[in-house]
């Protein structure tokens, strides 16, 4: 299991928070797998800087049909919070691979 921190522009930021999109397309250059953890972190590409929101899924579904070459389709299942995020965390420590 690996934890992986994401930058994410604000418009997929908010749409993931908001719970309108529960998917990811990314590089897979991090070897995603189901069950993996993710925190994303809003990142705005104008100013490039992070606002320090986060949001925190679960890898539910990995799939690359019809994407571009190295790229893949992540299905992601939020954490109600924070604190139920790092209880997981804590949990799996051991087996934890940060990326």
């Amino acid at each position: 299991m690996k934890h992986h921190k994401l930058k994410t522009w604000p418009e997929y930021f908010n749409a993931c928070r908001d719970g309108i999109k529960l998917f990811e397309i990314r590089y897979n250059d991090r070897d995603f797998k189901v069950g993996d953890l993710i925190t994303q972190e809003e990142f705005d590409p104008d100013t490039e800087e992070f606002s320090g929101n986060e949001n925190y899924f679960k890898i539910t579904y990995v799939c690359d049909f019809n994407q571009k070459e190295g790229y893949v389709v992540l299905g992601i299942w939020p954490f109600r919070n924070k604190k139920q995020f790092q209880g997981v965390i804590e949990m799996h420590e051991e087996n934890l691979d940060k990326e």
